[in-house]
């Protein structure tokens, strides 16, 4: 039995935004289904998500799946303004100004 880590081509500070397996992959990984497979779907240890082949006959073949990834470092934070007294919303203008900088401080 052999246990492939998606870490190892993709970096653990990266987010998944999709995740597609190609036929071959989606019918060896879950033949038993017709769902597509997402990421959320393999197990995870301590070193990240993984799959395992168990067949011997399978060792060595290609798997392929389309990802995309984006690094993700910063924290996002929330800003949030309330005004009671009411206002002009000039408050929440600069919040979203300080969101859109805390989002894009990596890149």
């Amino acid at each position: 039995m052999s246990r492939y880590y998606f870490s190892e081509k993709i970096p653990n500070d990266h987010h998944i935004i999709t995740f597609e397996a190609d036929a071959k992959a989606q019918a060896i990984l879950n033949p038993h289904s017709s769902t597509k497979l997402s990421f959320e779907n393999f197990p995870i240890d301590d070193k990240g998500r993984y799959f395992e082949i168990k067949s011997p006959m399978l060792e060595g073949t290609t798997l392929s799946f389309k990802v995309r990834h984006v690094r993700r470092r910063g924290q996002i934070s929330i800003f949030i303004t309330c005004s009671i007294v009411g206002g002009t919303g000039n408050g929440m203008i600069i919040d979203l100004v300080a969101l859109v900088k805390d989002i894009f401080k990596d890149y």
